[in-house]
C-alpha cells in the first residue's frame, strides 16, 4: 500500500510538471479527479497546478465543481493558489458567498475578488465587509485585535479601490477619521492605505489637504503630506517641518518626495541636509542628499 502511495504522488507530479505553460489535455483529465481525491496530499498538489493552468472552459467549471466538493476550511485554504493576474471567472459566486460571512472572508478572498475591475455586486459585497471590520474597530480592546483588524481593514479598502475607487473613498475617509487621533495600538497600515487610496484621484486628494493642518497628529500629516507632495505647496512645507519629528525611514521618504520637486525653499532645505554627514545618501533624477 505505501509503494502505491508513492507510485500514486509519483504519477500526480510528473502529470503536474507536464502541465507546463501549455495545454495537455490528457494531463488535466488525470488531474481533475485528483483535486477532490482521498488523498491530502494529491489533492493539493493537483489543484496548485491545475488552477495556473491555460484550462479550456469545460475544464475549468470541472475544477470548480471538484473544489466545491470539498469540505469549507479546505476549499478557503486551497484559494491561496489561484492567481491573482486575472479574475478567476468559475470562482465568483462562491467567491461572493464566502466574502459575505466573516468567518470566511479571508484575504485570499479579498484579494480574488479584488481582480474584478468596475464589478459592482463584487464592489458592493467588498464595501460590505469593510464596513463590519471599521463598525468593529472602535469596540476592540487589545493590541492583537486592534492590529489584526486594521491589517483586514487595509486588505479590504485595498482590493475594494481596485474594483471601484468611487465605492472605495468614502470609506477610506471613515478609515482615517478611525484612526487619526486614535490611541488604539497600531502599526498604521490602515492609515497609510486610505492615504494611498485617497491620494488616486483629485476628489481623494482634495479630501486629504485637511490632514496638511498644524493640528493633525504628526503620522497621519506627514503620511498625508507625502502622498501630496509635488500637487501641493503645503504638503512640502509639512515634510520640512516635519522632519526632525519623524523617524529614519520616514525621513527617507520625506527626501526623495522633496528631492523630485523644484523651489527654492525645498532646494535650501536639502542643501542644508547635504552639509551634514548624515550614513544615508538619497539618489534621485535630480540630486543626491546625504542624511
Amino acid at each position: 500500500e505505501g509503494a502505491s502511495v508513492e507510485l500514486g504522488d509519483r504519477a500526480s507530479r510528473a502529470l503536474a510538471n507536464s502541465l507546463g505553460h501549455e495545454h495537455h489535455e490528457a494531463a488535466v483529465a488525470a488531474l481533475l479527479p485528483l483535486v477532490d481525491g482521498p488523498d491530502r496530499g494529491r489533492q493539493m498538489e493537483s489543484f496548485n497546478w491545475l488552477a495556473g493552468a491555460p484550462l479550456a472552459p469545460a475544464e475549468a467549471e470541472a475544477l470548480v465543481e471538484a473544489w466545491r466538493r470539498i469540505p469549507l476550511q479546505e476549499r478557503v485554504h486551497r484559494l491561496r493558489f489561484l492567481p491573482r493576474d486575472s479574475a478567476p471567472l468559475g470562482f465568483r459566486e462562491d467567491l461572493l458567498e464566502l466574502a459575505a460571512r466573516e468567518a470566511t472572508c479571508t484575504a485570499s478572498v479579498v484579494e480574488l475578488l479584488g481582480t474584478w475591475t468596475d464589478d459592482e455586486q463584487v464592489a458592493d459585497v467588498l464595501a460590505s465587509s469593510l464596513g463590519r471590520v471599521l463598525d468593529d474597530l472602535p469596540l476592540l480592546a487589545g493590541r492583537g485585535a486592534s492590529l489584526e483588524a486594521e491589517a483586514r481593514a487595509a486588505e479590504r479598502l485595498d482590493a475594494l479601490a481596485g474594483v471601484s475607487l468611487q465605492v472605495a473613498r468614502p470609506l477610506a475617509q471613515r478609515a482615517l477619521e478611525l484612526v487619526v487621533g486614535s490611541e488604539r495600538p497600531t502599526r498604521h497600515q490602515l492609515l497609510k492605505r486610505a492615504v494611498a487610496v485617497l491620494a488616486r484621484d483629485e476628489a481623494g486628494r482634495a479630501a486629504l489637504l485637511s490632514l496638511l493642518a498644524p493640528g493633525t497628529p504628526r503620522r497621519a500629516r506627514y503620511e498625508a503630506a507625502l502622498a501630496l507632495a509635488g500637487t501641493a505647496p503645503e504638503a512640502s512645507d509639512a515634510l520640512v517641518t516635519l522632519h526632525e519629528e519623524v523617524d529614519r525611514v520616514l525621513q527617507l521618504r520625506g527626501v526623495r518626495a522633496l528631492a523630485r520637486q523644484a523651489s527654492p525653499s525645498v532646494d535650501a532645505f536639502l542643501e542644508g541636509l547635504q552639509s551634514g554627514n548624515g550614513p544615508f545618501e538619497v539618489r534621485t533624477d535630480r540630486k543626491s542628499t546625504r542624511l
